[in-house]
């Protein structure tokens, strides 16, 4: 919880517009500058008034830089401290001023006059702040915690073991609410794997997530082939989404006769481990993704597998993580990866391909991937 609330108030005060941050600065600057009033005060109001004014200026930066440091950047907070040790031990007994009387009326008056335009004009940048970005900031946070919730419902891990098939799958959102959606769907005839990508990321996305996911559910549970299938979803979709917005996908089902039928729409490759032959087939169908065209019509095909095979459904967030010298991780190397670990369990595949991708370079979209070994 600790660690959930730590990355709340770091996304906060990055993804803060720069107009709004500069109202907190103002307001912490004014507020901390009332100290060079009150030191005048403590000192029976010795300071001369341009010490009182330096002195001001001094305690706002002071206070404004411990801000910037806590909230934004954390290594700006010993040249902060170095700024406030610097001047403290300046030789400012230059500046004041002999002649003034202690305790003077006017003096009095100047410093607590100061005192109070500082408050308010601190109160004053701090309500405009909180009035323009914090109502802002909150709506936004409590859609981020419902596109949290929303993901994961509608997509939930997935780890599944038969007789004839061991399956393990997950998602990594870029964000709260990713674009990214593995399914694994179960009946009495077949058991039918899916993965998909839907444009965009956030609300939008997530909403189309969730009707291509109700669409392809209540399609399997009719008796339709695979292309059948991708073929109706495509046409509801088609009418519901919106403008310029689609869905790429991989979808393979499994059949009692050792076959797997697959259709592949806009999508990366199906990935097959042949263990007899000790090589990876992509299997892979070069159509346009679903909700793009409503009368395009996709077409499926069908291979043969065996026991000990492997087949690895993906997204682009794996094979595109770059490392600094601008390299892709590349699906060469999820290939290579496969032939090293095809005799380890699906989490285990799963994993490593996604420590080396990760070691390999920053994760920047989605990561997404399901694991699927045939047993019989």
């Amino acid at each position: 919880m600790n660690s959930k609330k730590t990355k709340y108030r770091h996304e906060f005060w990055e993804r803060l517009p720069l107009r709004a941050y500069l109202l907190f600065i103002l307001s912490v600057f004014f507020i901390f500058s009332i100290f060079g009033f009150a030191g005048d005060l403590v000192s029976n109001l010795s300071f001369s008034v341009p010490v009182v004014i330096l002195w001001c200026i001094y305690s706002g930066i002071v206070g404004a830089g411990y801000a910037y440091s806590f909230t934004r950047n954390i290594k700006a907070l010993p040249f902060v401290i170095i700024f406030m040790l610097i001047f403290i031990f300046s030789p400012f007994n230059n500046f004041y001023s002999n002649n003034i009387i202690e305790g003077s009326e006017w003096k009095q008056i100047f410093d607590g006059i100061g005192i109070y335009v500082s408050v308010i004009l601190g109160y004053i940048f701090f309500i405009t702040f909180v009035t323009l970005e914090g109502i802002k900031q909150i709506r936004m946070r409590t859609e981020m915690d419902l596109a949290e919730n929303m993901h994961r419902v509608l997509v939930p891990p997935i780890e599944f073991k038969n007789n004839e098939l061991d399956v393990y799958g997950l998602s990594y959102p870029a964000l709260e609410l990713g674009g990214d959606l593995i399914d694994l769907i179960k009946n009495e005839k077949y058991i039918t794997a899916s993965i998909a990508d839907v444009s965009g990321h956030g609300m939008d996305a997530g909403l189309l997530m969730g009707m291509f996911k109700t669409a392809l559910h209540l399609e399997l549970s009719e008796d339709k082939s695979v292309a059948e299938i991708v073929n109706d979803v495509n046409k509801v979709l088609s009418k519901l989404k919106k403008q310029n917005m689609f869905v790429t996908c991989s979808v393979i089902r499994f059949h009692p006769d050792n076959k797997a039928e697959f259709v592949t729409a806009g999508h990366l490759p199906i990935l097959h481990f042949q263990k007899e032959t000790q090589t990876i087939k992509q299997l892979l169908t070069k159509q346009i993704p679903v909700a793009v065209k409503e009368d395009f019509t996709f077409t499926s095909n069908s291979i043969n597998y065996s026991s000990g095979d492997v087949f690895i459904l993906l997204t682009d967030g794996i094979i595109e993580v770059m490392n600094k010298a601008g390299e892709l991780f590349g699906m060469d190397n999820v290939e290579a990866l496969l032939l090293n670990k095809n005799n380890e369990y699906p989490k285990a595949i799963f994993d490593y391909i996604f420590e080396q991708a990760n070691a390999f370079g920053k994760r920047a979209d989605d990561q997404s991937a399901i694991v699927i070994k045939t047993l019989f």
